[in-house]
């Protein structure tokens, strides 16, 4: 049965993907205007003002502004940072810093056999999970649930007669790609709500490590842009040690968060076709 009304956990998980990363780049956007205008800041220091700025007013009037400001940009955000961070991640630089941390989470001799790299292939990896075979399977289970409008097909039909039916109908021969993904999720929706939510949770939890990753790319140019600056306008950095701690916490977010943003993307496809095994499976 499809749910009607989203499950309020899944609600907050989803408003927590749009406001956490919304708020770190708040604070991003707001220490790039000062850099620009005053050069001395940070942002530890940007953050320490916006709590010195609450205390002075009534406090609900400021806490509206920077959540209703940290949602706008959570939203604007949103739609983009999926296929921006993949695309940052295909670089050779991230390629050499991330494998080693990559052979802990992902099946490399998969890979090598395919001789493919990892951070080349597109989402949802459909060269990474051809040929395994729950991947087929739940191949199989959407072509005849979603695409096909017969529903005699046998439990254990040989691949001739399989191969014959698909034959009749051209579009199955092309039903992979996103589309499958897509179609997993959808069929999960309609046959499990308890499995939707997961899902959905999966999906929140990627957006907002992918969101967050891009504002640690940000926040890495951004000191490197301070520091230099400060270099070119000041001749020295008077608080080099703040400049320099900036950077570092901002190369060590970066990586993990580049590593945790793959490993969850690959999780989240890899579980929604076990999802899709065991919603038809509790079907029969």
């Amino acid at each position: 049965m499809e749910p009607n009304v989203r499950s309020l956990p899944i609600t907050i998980i989803d408003f927590l993907a749009i406001l956490i990363p919304g708020f770190v780049w708040f604070i991003l956007l707001i220490t790039t205007f000062r850099v620009i205008h005053v050069y001395d800041v940070s942002p530890v220091a940007i953050y320490i003002e916006l709590l010195n700025f609450v205390k002075m007013f009534d406090i609900w009037t400021p806490l509206l502004m920077i959540l209703l400001s940290s949602l706008l940009i959570g939203n604007i955000l949103k739609p983009m940072a999926m296929e921006t961070a993949e695309r940052i991640l295909r670089l050779r630089l991230f390629e050499i810093m991330l494998t080693p941390f990559l052979k802990w989470y992902v099946d490399y001799e998969r890979l090598n056999k395919l001789e493919k790299k990892l951070l080349k292939l597109r989402f949802p990896f459909d060269e990474f999970y051809e040929g395994m075979p729950y991947y087929e399977e739940v191949k199989i289970i959407l072509k005849d649930e979603v695409y096909s409008a017969s529903k005699s097909r046998k439990k254990h039909s040989s691949s001739s007669e399989l191969e014959k039916k698909n034959s009749l109908n051209p579009d199955l021969m092309e039903f992979a790609g996103v589309k499958l993904f897509s179609a997993a999720k959808r069929y999960i929706r309609f046959i499990s709500p308890t499995l939707w939510e997961e899902s959905e949770r999966m999906e929140a939890e990627v957006r907002m490590t992918g969101v967050l990753f891009l504002a640690s790319v940000y926040s890495l140019l951004l000191s490197l842009l301070t520091g230099i600056i400060y270099i070119f306008n000041r001749g020295v950095l008077s608080d080099w040690i703040g400049g320099l701690f900036w950077f570092v916490v901002s190369v060590i977010a970066m990586i993990i968060l580049a590593v945790g943003w793959t490993h969850l993307r690959h999780n989240e496809v890899s579980y929604t076709y076990m999802n899709v095994l065991i919603a038809h499976g509790a079907q029969k």
